[in-house]
């Protein structure tokens, strides 16, 4: 795994240096200015997309973005507004059990000690598209550059061979992979049903079946299912999440795909219901709303529709959210109003809050 990762390591410093020196369009000397004015200048989100195929992997680009072939098995896509960047590795003849918690481990480690610093802000199994997979996040920085990265990255396995997909942006502008990377991952697809079954024998399940054959239900599959509903009934779960409970309780990993696929439930309810339970515990912003059910794994669609549909006044969020901070420690008027941008409310909503709580 670690060869892979130095891979993965090597295709990042190629792509910065072609964002940072290599292209007459962003150069190095105008990193800050891009980066000021990124943060201003992305407010909506580029809907049309290109579909591109690479090594039968079909995936949907934002159309404005550049795309550039590298000889190590590498395509970039290059934002046409910013520095962020997307890249796509094959290594071919190489398969991982992406389902052992010793290579994802190795994934991490590789990781930190290849980089100057390096922090881990999420790992998990995850479906995206019709594949399986690990998807990795974290803010890494590098020796040659004074900037932080955001990384976040999607592994797994297809057509007898370890594909990585990367999204790179500067730190400050997370808020850029959110907006782009959850559609990118959504529109991953296989061109065959033969390397899907391929995964499935390299340790990580798919969903996709035979229509040749019927399957027969196991006893432990139907038991899977009946646990499945009752969890169901107690309280939320994303399908990722109620995979991994099931699991938990050890259940086979297919047993609890099983369970997930055939429970009946409507994601976008469950995620609704998670959010409301988030909010009568504390205080969110809708972005952090939205960030927070990604990393329970709802997807960013579901994660999206939970938020639009539970009900919250967000002015009154961040009025709660000031007074939460107000009770630990002081803040000044304009301090307080920044912390709480910083948590994702709008200039409107935290300027709300402040006056609310009497500053």
């Amino acid at each position: 795994m670690k060869k892979a990762i130095s891979v993965l390591l090597l295709t990042v410093m190629c792509a910065m240096v072609f964002v940072g020196c290599g292209s007459g369009e962003n150069s190095s000397s105008d990193l800050n200015s891009t980066e000021s004015a990124v943060s201003k200048s992305s407010t909506t989100i580029e809907t049309e997309t290109t579909e591109y195929d690479i090594d039968g992997l079909k995936v949907e680009i934002p159309s404005s973005w550049r795309k550039k072939e590298n000889t190590n098995d590498t395509t970039y896509f290059y934002s046409s507004i910013n520095q962020d960047f997307v890249f796509v590795i094959v290594t071919d003849g190489v398969i991982y059990g992406l389902g052992d918690k010793e290579v994802q481990d190795a994934m991490v480690e590789g990781l930190k000690s290849s980089m100057e610093d390096f922090s881990l802000l999420s790992i998990s199994e995850q479906k995206n598209g019709d594949f399986d997979g690990i998807r990795l996040s974290g803010i890494a920085k590098y020796e040659e550059y004074d900037n932080k990265y955001y990384l976040d990255s999607f592994s797994f396995n297809y057509n007898d061979k370890f594909m990585q997909i990367c999204y790179m942006s500067l730190s400050d502008n997370r808020e850029e992979c959110l907006k782009y990377f959850p559609k990118i991952l959504a529109s991953l697809k296989s061109d065959n049903f033969e390397s899907d079954t391929s995964a499935i024998n390299s340790g990580v399940s798919s969903k996709v079946e035979s229509k040749a054959e019927i399957p027969t239900v196991t006893t432990s599959q139907k038991n899977a299912l009946n646990r499945a509903k009752r969890y169901l009934k107690t309280m939320p779960f994303s399908y990722t999440g109620l995979i991994e409970q099931l699991e938990y309780e050890q259940y086979s990993h297919d047993d609890a795909v099983y369970a997930a696929d055939n429970c009946g439930a409507d994601w976008n309810e469950q995620a609704a219901k998670k959010a409301k339970s988030y909010l009568n515990t504390m205080a969110f912003s809708r972005k952090g709303l939205i960030e927070q059910l990604q990393y329970e794994g709802y997807t960013y669609e579901q994660s999206v529709y939970a938020t639009d549909n539970c009900g919250a006044d967000w002015n009154e969020q961040a009025a709660k959210k000031a007074q939460s901070y107000l009770d630990i420690m002081a803040f000044s008027r304009q301090g307080l109003i920044d912390q709480l941008q910083f948590e994702g409310y709008t200039y409107e909503q935290a300027v709300y809050g402040v006056n609310q709580v009497g500053l």
